[in-house]
Formats: C-alpha cells, sequence, structure tokens
C-alpha cells in the first residue's frame, strides 16, 4: 500500500492490501505509468495463412505478421529493454 493508502504502482501493475471503494476509486482516476501499446490488426493476415494451409512454414506467418505492424523497430527496442 502506498503513503496514501492507494495501490501501489509499479510498472507492469498494481496492488493493495485490501480493496474498498476509495482504494478502487484511487485506483480507477489515477494516472496509468505505461503508454498503451496499440497493437495491430493482423486478423486478415492470420485468416490467409490457415486457409492456404501451408503451415510448415512458420517463418512466412511471422514475416507477415511482423509487415503488419506499424512501428515495429519501437517495439523491438521496447522489447529489448525488457
Amino acid at each position: 500500500m502506498s503513503a496514501n493508502g492507494g495501490p501501489q504502482q509499479g510498472s507492469w501493475g498494481s496492488a493493495a492490501d485490501n480493496i474498498d471503494a476509495a482504494t478502487l476509486q484511487r485506483w480507477l482516476h489515477g494516472e496509468r505509468p505505461v503508454t498503451p501499446i496499440q497493437y495491430p490488426d493482423v486478423a486478415a493476415a492470420l485468416s490467409e495463412w490457415v486457409l492456404d494451409g501451408d503451415w510448415h512454414d512458420k517463418m512466412v506467418l511471422c514475416d507477415t505478421l511482423w509487415e503488419c505492424t506499424r512501428g515495429r523497430d519501437a517495439l523491438i527496442a521496447r522489447a529489448a529493454a525488457l
């Protein structure tokens, strides 16, 4: 629990010793330390790969899905920093 009685914020989540209305209210209105990542819509590419039936080469799927990703280099750098 933080000094103000609210949930503890980490970079990946938050924790509280107990939950009551006040704790929940502080959590709902608190700042979010992590900027949400906008994941690409890969449903069409995945469906096409499945329908093609050429499942032995998973690198084709991998390359296709990465092509759908905007900001690929930023995501790779962010993942490497973890």
